[in-house]
């Protein structure tokens, strides 16, 4: 019994670290608990297959009821077991991201390591050092470079506010009281971006919801009921009217329209950047474009192309 548990047990343990790169790379997460769980799955998938292949060839209606009986019943079975193991408490380290190049460093340190173990040349552990090395360094730079990351994302919700304030590993999501309640539609345009970076998902993260608060400060923003004020940059919600001078202090100067309606062509020379989130205003943004030339016009950012707009602050 011990030599099949043993065999069973090894075969896990050699397919998942065969695999694992590839389901962090698609999935995202790691089974902690893939030991206990294939000890259940193997010899059932045995069984499962063993059945299926006798039903297919029972010629008696009686034996055929029997088997999809018995083959319902395993199948069954395993589903329950396997959702019982993932209700264990850590069952699985979610919310991993590894990027393409990572993905390919982890896959050649199993191969060479491998080679290592079969051929017991010592030039593959100088390989696989090597690759490791590689891959803790690009680590290393990564995890520096997202500490003094600090970007504000917009993203592409039409006629709904949703900004990200990403510092760091860290980020704020700014959201509208509906998003709040319903984040399906912030989730389709978010959440694949939060994993590509190594974010917070939705839940963990920090979230303002505009409208609750006239005004809320804190270290790193200042939220008015118009407008967004960061470090060295403020966003203007559909083009909220401000003083050039209260405007000019500032290096990026957005404003947001998710709103119907055509721009103020009075005011909109205020500001560097506009970001269109809204179906509207293709009539306005081919008058800019006719009769003012790119060097005095603000860039326009249509979010119905991409799905955010990122700057940095």
């Amino acid at each position: 019994l011990m030599q099949k548990i043993w065999g069973i047990s090894s075969v896990s343990i050699a397919a998942q670290i065969g695999t694992f790169p590839l389901a962090l790379y698609y999935f995202h997460q790691f089974p902690v608990y893939f030991i206990l769980s294939n000890l259940i799955v193997i010899p059932a998938a045995f069984i499962i297959l063993l059945l299926s292949i006798l039903l297919l060839l029972s010629p008696i209606k009686l034996m055929i009821n029997l088997f999809s009986m018995l083959l319902n019943a395993i199948i069954n079975l395993l589903n329950s077991s396997i959702l019982l193991i993932g209700k264990i408490p850590f069952s699985a380290i979610k919310e991993v991201y590894i990027s393409e190049i990572t993905l390919f460093l982890i896959l050649f340190i199993l191969l060479s390591f491998s080679i290592y173990l079969q051929m017991k040349k010592r030039i593959f552990i100088h390989y696989t050092l090597f690759l490791a090395c590689i891959l803790f360094s690009i680590q290393l730079y990564e995890k520096i470079n997202y500490k003094n990351d600090n970007r504000l994302i917009i993203y592409s919700i039409p006629n709904q506010n949703a900004i990200d304030l990403i510092q760091g590993n860290q980020h704020i999501i700014f959201i509208d009281s509906s998003l709040y309640e319903n984040p399906k539609k912030l989730l389709y345009a978010g959440s694949a971006f939060w994993k590509q970076q190594g974010l917070n998902s939705f839940e963990k993260s920090s979230k303002v919801v505009f409208g609750i608060n006239e005004e809320l400060s804190a270290p790193s923003y200042l939220l008015g009921k118009s407008h967004l004020i960061l470090k060295n940059s403020v966003i203007c919600f559909n083009h909220s009217s401000h003083e050039d001078r209260l405007i000019n202090v500032f290096r990026n100067k957005i404003a947001l329209i998710n709103k119907a309606g055509l721009i103020d062509q009075d005011q909109i020379f205020n500001y560097d950047k506009i970001v269109l989130n809204t179906q509207m205003n293709n009539a306005f943004i081919t008058f800019l474009k006719r009769n003012y030339p790119r060097s005095i016009r603000p860039k326009i950012h249509h979010l119905g192309i991409d799905n955010y707009f990122e700057i940095a602050f």
